[in-house]
């Protein structure tokens, strides 16, 4: 009796543990929430993505002309320098003979040329001398002859008597006019217009004087005489100029010889500097592979410099893009080795002709930095993305929340917890976010994206 009563209790109880156990297990493991993010609205760039190299505007790479021991290294990685100024230079000794009979060509050649050009220079100044001295003689024998001769003939003599004779007969007579109102007011006008005859007629009767003076008195003899020794102190000069002038060649120096002069002058310069590293433009030395005490060989590089003015990247831009580029277009720069620096760029250069391989024509493009820093270094690689076009107020998704179905892209759109997939239609893809150019979507809506 009493075990048969047992029996009927074990079923219920185990039912009544089961359902407590159940309603235990789903309090412990709510369904998980969704991981969405919001529509936006925001601008969108179409941008072309391209990879390059950082160059300087100018690079040069000076490599030794002759062998030889270094001497000295005067410049270090960082150092500006000048176009033309000596970096690094060879022991004497440790050069080829001919390196070493380089010098004596251009001492030799210097000279040649110096002796050529003060030639030239004496010569011309002995030539303009000689002219010189030839006008002063013809004018001052010219002079010494005039005096010889009266000045005028009896009748211009008359004539210039005759007019003196008038003109201070008019000047006396403004004299006694103007004494009968001298003593008027200082402002009177009558007075005014009389001392303003009176003065004219002085100036009148002066002139008049002084011609008839002129052709009355012919040359002293005392004139005559230092004209006379004018005109023999000339003619020795001539004859001086001549004399100096004749101790040259009657031609200049012919522009040929000088020609040549110059160019032997230039080889020997030329063969005398491969003794040295010098600078062929001005920029800052980027690489320094030479040391005192070094042996180097004829074509070995030595020193690299740069021009560190302007930096850029040079571009292979596909026959796909290019015409999309233009001049001037802005572009945004990170480089590999500061991957969380945005430099900006702009484009400053598009080639007209194609480079042509195997595989593709591309044409090449330069984007230069506009505020490079100390971290830009020449052979950087970087990523340039350039700005072609930007499109404002566009609806924007994450691009993880793109999907792709039978019947093209779409999303998932979170509604209370429930995903209701929405067609859409996708454009410029950008910093992780996708355009929505078309589909049931509204800013502000949640959809879904993969869970970290």
């Amino acid at each position: 009796m009493n075990c048969s009563k047992k029996k009927k209790y074990i079923l219920p109880l185990f039912i009544l543990l089961f359902i407590v156990g159940c309603n235990r297990s789903q309090q412990a493991a709510p369904t998980a929430e969704i991981p969405s993010e919001a529509v936006t609205r925001g601008t969108v760039h179409n941008s072309l993505i391209l990879v390059g190299n950082v160059e300087a505007s100018q690079s040069s790479e000076l490599s030794w002309k002759t062998s030889g021991v270094v001497d000295s290294v005067s410049v270090k990685v960082g150092d500006k320098v000048e176009s033309g100024q000596v970096l690094a230079t060879l022991l004497t000794d440790s050069m080829p003979a001919s390196s070493i009979a380089a010098e004596a060509d251009k001492i030799s050649a210097e000279d040649n040329l110096e002796e050529l050009l003060v030639s030239e220079t004496a010569k011309a100044t002995a030539y303009k001398n000689l002219r010189d001295a030839e006008v002063a003689l013809r004018d001052a024998e010219k002079l010494a002859e005039g005096l010889n001769y009266p000045i005028a003939d009896q009748s211009e003599i008359d004539a210039a008597e005759k007019a003196m004779i008038a003109a201070r007969d008019a000047y006396q007579n403004a004299v006694a006019d103007y004494e009968g109102v001298k003593l008027r007011d200082y402002y009177d006008e009558e007075r005014m217009k009389k001392y303003e005859t009176l003065q004219n007629a002085l100036t009148a009767y002066a002139k008049a004087y002084d011609l008839w003076l002129y052709y009355v008195n012919n040359a002293p003899e005392i004139t005559k005489k230092v004209a006379a020794a004018s005109a023999k102190e000339a003619q020795a000069s001539y004859e001086a100029a001549l004399k100096e002038f004749k101790t040259y060649q009657v031609s200049f120096v012919r522009k040929q010889d000088q020609a040549d002069a110059e160019a032997t002058l230039e080889d020997a310069v030329t063969a005398y500097n491969a003794r040295s590293l010098i600078a062929d433009l001005t920029g800052t030395v980027t690489v320094v592979n030479t040391a005192a005490g070094d042996y180097v060989k004829k074509g070995q590089s030595g020193l690299r410099i740069d021009d560190l003015s302007t930096l850029y990247i040079s571009l292979d831009i596909s026959e796909v893009d290019v015409n999309d580029l233009k001049d001037g277009m802005k572009a945004e720069i990170t480089l590999d080795a500061q991957p969380t620096k945005v430099y900006q760029g702009t484009v400053r250069y598009i080639s007209a002709f194609a480079s042509e391989n195997d595989y593709n024509v591309t044409y090449r493009a330069v984007v230069a930095f506009e505020q490079p820093d100390d971290l830009v270094k020449v052979g950087m690689t970087g990523e340039i993305k350039i700005i072609l076009s930007e499109k404002p107020d566009c609806l924007l998704v994450p691009s993880s929340a793109i999907r792709e179905g039978d019947n093209g892209s779409y999303v998932d759109v979170v509604v209370n917890g429930t995903l209701t997939p929405v067609s859409v239609v996708t454009g410029v893809e950008e910093n992780g976010m996708v355009e929505i150019v078309s589909g049931n979507l509204n800013e502000g809506d949640l959809v879904k994206v993969p869970s970290a």
